[in-house]
């Protein structure tokens, strides 16, 4: 794992909750099969955008997606930006990953990255925003998450059930309960980690 903002204690902070949430939530619950790997061989890079504008959080998005499309080693694999005091609102957020997927097709990346999302109110279409399974892709922060597409379709053709991950982490979500998963998610952002 790359850690960049040892200099900042406030952005030092959200970089090491990021990666708590990854660690427990993403990795640990094993909602995205693929993220171990990659995680425990310390090739995600955490980049946290203390952007205050939208311009700053868009020039933030365009030179990751530069560096990871560009990238000459084998160090980085992946890369979460977190933008901890943007996009609060979960509709404007969902505007910028619009605008940022945009941006891989003009900068003709199709096929070369492509765009996750996490949002701490993520909802899915057609779910209340307590249901439970809207935790699949909730985050301590708004996270727009880099992922090269080789490294995407190399795990999905070694993955024995990829059309079943969904259900699967549906009914995980469903078996914890939204307590257990908001109690989860608080221990993380106040930095304590979580009981098992």
């Amino acid at each position: 794992m790359l850690h960049l903002h040892m200099e900042n204690p406030e952005l030092a902070h959200v970089e090491a909750v990021t990666r708590a949430w990854t660690r427990e939530i993403v990795v640990g619950m094993n909602l995205c099969p693929f993220a171990k790997a990659p995680f425990e061989q310390g090739k995600v890079k955490i980049v946290v955008c203390g952007a205050k504008d939208r311009q700053e959080a868009y020039r933030a998005y365009l030179g990751e997606l530069e560096f990871l499309a560009n990238r000459t080693d084998e160090v980085t694999e992946t890369t979460l930006i977190v933008y901890p005091n943007q996009f609060s609102d979960f509709d404007d957020y969902l505007d910028f990953i619009d605008l940022a997927e945009s941006c891989i097709e003009e900068a003709d990346l199709e096929g070369v990255v492509q765009v996750a999302s996490f949002h701490p109110r993520y909802q899915f279409e057609d779910t209340a925003p307590d249901d439970v399974t809207n935790f699949t892709n909730r985050s301590p922060y708004p996270v727009v998450h880099l992922l090269l597409e080789d490294s995407v379709t190399w795990a999905v053709e070694n993955h024995p059930d990829v059309e079943g991950i969904p259900t699967r982490n549906i009914l995980k979500m469903r078996e914890l309960g939204l307590e257990r998963m908001e109690e989860l998610m608080n221990s993380i952002r106040l930095g304590a980690k979580p009981n098992p």
